[in-house]
């Protein structure tokens, strides 16, 4: 009964946290972050995978993206081909 009475009464009040959004904040109080991406003859994942890391909302001037391959197989192409599409998008990448 107390958890009712306190969410209703933080409703009417607007303090429910669930009730807002996060404030934007400016691209240069994010972190760096690095996102490193292990693979190893993964050829029919490596592209979906870096491309899912690519598409991550994150601002692009502090995210970097680490490509680990370390394939015996033709993986190595498909990794060159999608870290180039990340490259031509802005995106900070390499192998």
């Amino acid at each position: 009964v107390h958890r009712v009475v306190t969410l209703r009464r933080a409703r009417r009040a607007g303090d429910l946290w669930l009730d807002r959004e996060a404030p934007a904040l400016e691209s240069r109080l994010w972190p760096s972050v690095v996102v490193q991406i292990p693979l190893y003859d993964e050829r029919h994942v490596a592209a979906r995978v870096i491309g899912a890391v690519g598409a991550l909302e994150y601002p692009r001037e502090r995210l970097e993206v680490q490509v680990l391959d370390d394939s015996s197989d033709g993986t190595r192409e498909v990794v060159d081909a999608a870290v180039a599409r990340l490259v031509a998008a802005g995106l900070r990448a390499r192998v």
